[in-house]
């Protein structure tokens, strides 16, 4: 009887390895069961020739042959039984083996056809138990995988950087949550710190609540903002390459497997700086990926740098969905601070979509400064960090940052990054060993060298986004005031908040004005606090009425006023700003009546005169000759014919020529007035000339003036009789 290994589960490599050397095995008894039917035909051939033989011989013939039929019975038995545990027929047996002499060439063919779709790291000597190094088995996997997709199937321990290749998918088997997950990589020991960035240096920014209760037990760790130095050497899980891809894969540091972030120790995780490196990988992919732990800089670095390889850095069009990290920093986006357009294409079209970014998160619910650490971090920790000055054009969509850290954000160097429908939001923390009340509050920090952010359908919970914002009531971990000062930013939130019995537009500070523009960016309109600017075009305030458009007010670019159409009310006193300084209408533009409960009041006071002397004669008698007459107004007359009225007065001519005529020049004197001037022109709204008034002249006169130099003529004449 032949000796055939034993078959186990599952159906994996190692079961069709003994499957295939059972079937070698059953076919070489079927060879020999066939050897000995041939030499049992020789043997009844032979019987012909020897008579004295034949008996002994046709026996002998007959036995070897009822042998070698048990043999094959045996055989097909045997391989009924390893190949179909439910079939009962050698028709099986044939459909089992397709269109292969022997079931393990098909079994060989199946397997390579599979190869063809994944890798297996199991194929490659894999163990995937959580306590193996795994780590050449998976270099090896990724080398013959290249370009296609190597399956991480369980949990691998791995000891050192992994690279995966260009356009190659590290894929998983499953999916996971909150540092579980069915397909895991776990960095153990300590990461080579064999990599850095050079230029890609710290930007600082002060605490603004230094010595605050909630940094009791961080000494002086807490008192400054820091990005990231990744100038100094630091570690690296896994480098993702141009086009590479992660998929149903978890990335978490070794503590205790992962048992240790489920405790409420002051330990960290085995020493790695960065879990997954996107490296100058455009069109790099991760979907579904879990990177979390004590990572000692960031859950995920995305950079983008020189490498020495002839090309201008780019990591652009990147694709990051479904994702959760954590880590000092979650995700930390980076470029040398030296660089510009024209040497780093940066990282446009960078998406991040459904996203759970974290700050370190420590499993003690202390900062990351705190002494209550075993190893404290020298500076706070946050959920996203942007610094470059290439960085731009990055969007996170329906992405939530959270932690209980110091900060939420830090954006030292950032241009159009755009937050749409994002939440933020800080957790309670304890200081040495004791949860702080109340605590809730993390800070966004941005300097003036992030530009153009933009918020939209965002919230926020204990985040503070002040001094560009007011500081929110939410945000109770301290005093004063945060360190959110881009250049320019806009936060619908902010600007357009929601109420239950009102809606409107809200100015981000006393600094922020509120604008119109036209099409080309001319400004029309400007509200800062107490102050409305309009631009020099004109400005109409109109209403619909029954269907027509009626100006209630204009103001030309000139700075003029009109009000054309319906009446204007006044419940308060209207003076002029300038004292006897400004007239009430004009030569060209005169009030028809002037209706007054009493008559008008003019300064008569001495302190206000020079040149007191009596009226001159030779004046008077000039006077004496002006006459008194009737007349009627023309345009009255176009206007209203017969109806037109009769007044009484005099000829401001007549005074002139009078006066002239005794020497007099009448100008001299208030009583007389002329007035020229040339044609008034505004600009309307649609910077059309319009003419408000035509040139002309005008004389008139002061008719107070006139009646108290007649009522002197008549004292003089009065006098005469006396």
């Amino acid at each position: 009887m032949a000796n055939y290994k034993p078959l186990g589960v599952p159906f994996d490599r190692t079961f069709r390895n003994d499957l295939n050397d059972n079937f070698k095995t059953l076919d070489g008894v079927a060879s020999s069961a066939k050897a000995d039917t041939g030499a049992a035909k020789q043997s009844a051939e032979k019987a012909s020739y020897s008579a004295e033989r034949a008996k002994e011989s046709a026996i002998s013939a007959k036995v070897e042959s009822e042998r070698a039929n048990e043999k094959a019975d045996a055989t097909q038995a045997q391989l009924d039984n390893i190949v179909l545990e439910n079939g009962n027929s050698d028709a099986e047996v044939v459909q089992a083996r397709g269109s292969e002499p022997l079931l393990y060439q098909r079994l060989d063919k199946t397997d390579a056809k599979l190869r063809d779709v994944a890798i297996n790291i199991r194929d490659t000597g894999a163990v995937c138990d959580g306590l193996t190094d795994d780590t050449e088995a998976i270099r090896q996997a990724l080398e013959e995988g290249a370009g296609g997709t190597v399956l991480i199937p369980a949990v691998s321990i791995i000891t050192d950087t992994i690279v995966v290749p260009p356009f190659t998918k590290l894929m998983g088997t499953g999916g996971g949550y909150n540092r579980d997950h069915s397909s895991l990589l776990i960095a153990k020991g300590s990461g080579a710190k064999a990599h850095s960035i050079p230029g890609a240096t710290a930007t600082v920014v002060a605490n603004p609540s230094k010595g605050a209760p909630y940094l009791s037990d961080s000494d002086s760790r807490g008192d400054e903002y820091k990005t990231l130095d990744l100038s100094v050497p630091f570690s690296a899980a896994i480098i993702l390459s141009e086009g590479s891809a992660i998929e149903n894969v978890g990335v978490i540091p070794y503590f205790d497997g992962v048992d240790g972030y489920k405790g409420t120790d002051g330990r960290l995780s085995d020493d790695w700086d960065v879990g997954v490196w996107a490296r100058n990988s455009d069109k790099v992919s991760m979907t579904n990926a879990i990177v979390e732990g004590h990572w000692r800089r960031a859950g995920l670095l995305v950079s983008s740098h020189n490498l020495g390889d002839g090309k201008v850095p780019a990591n652009e069009l990147g694709q990051f969905q479904n994702c959760s990290f954590s880590g000092f920093r979650g995700v930390a986006i980076r470029n040398p601070n030296s660089d510009t357009g024209s040497t780093n294409y940066g990282f446009g079209g960078t998406d991040f979509i459904n996203c759970y970014i974290k700050s370190l998160d420590h499993q003690s619910r202390h900062l990351a400064t705190s002494s209550f650490l075993d190893t404290p971090f020298q500076s706070p920790s946050t959920a996203l960090e942007i610094d470059g000055t290439v960085v731009r054009g990055v969007q996170f969509t329906n992405c939530t940052f959270m932690g209980r850290d110091d900060l939420n954000m830090i954006l030292g160097k950032s241009s159009e990054t755009m937050f749409i429908g994002s939440y933020h939001e800080s957790k309670s923390i304890k200081v040495a060993g004791a949860w702080l009340n109340p605590s809730v509050g993390s800070r966004v920090v941005a300097t003036s060298d992030s530009v153009a952010l933009r918020f939209i359908g965002s919230s926020k919970y204990g985040v503070d986004f002040s001094p560009y914002y007011r500081k929110e009531p939410s945000v109770e971990r301290y005093g004063g005031t945060g360190a959110f000062n881009p250049s320019t930013c806009q936060n619908d939130e902010e600007t357009y908040p929601m109420f239950s019995t009102s809606s409107g537009m809200r100015l981000s500070n006393t600094q922020n004005s509120w604008k119109i523009w036209d099409a080309d960016f001319k400004e029309l309109f400007k509200y800062s606090p107490g102050v409305m600017t309009i631009g020099n075009s004109t400005f109409n305030l109109e209403r619909l009425s029954a269907d027509v458009v009626q100006h209630i007010m204009r103001v030309y670019g000139s700075g003029n006023v009109e009000f054309p159409n319906g009446e204007t009310y006044f419940g308060k006193l209207i003076r002029p700003i300038t004292d006897n300084a400004i007239p009430l209408g004009a030569s060209s533009s005169r009030w028809s009546t002037v209706y007054a409960g009493t008559g008008s009041i003019n300064t008569s006071d001495r302190n206000s005169k020079t040149g007191i002397n009596s009226i001159d004669d030779r004046l008077l008698d000039a006077w004496a000759e002006v006459n008194y007459c009737q007349y009627k107004f023309k345009d009255a007359v176009i206007e209203k014919g017969d109806g037109a009225r009769t007044h009484i007065g005099i000829i401001a001519q007549e005074i002139e020529e009078i006066f002239n005529k005794h020497g007099i020049n009448a100008f001299d004197y208030g009583l007389l007035c002329y007035d020229e001037w040339g044609e008034q022109v505004e600009i309307d709204e649609d910077g059309n000339e319009v003419v408000t008034a035509d040139a002309g002249s005008r004389y008139s006169i002061r008719p107070d003036e006139c009646l108290m130099l007649e009522a002197a003529l008549m004292r003089r004449e009065l006098s005469k009789f006396k």
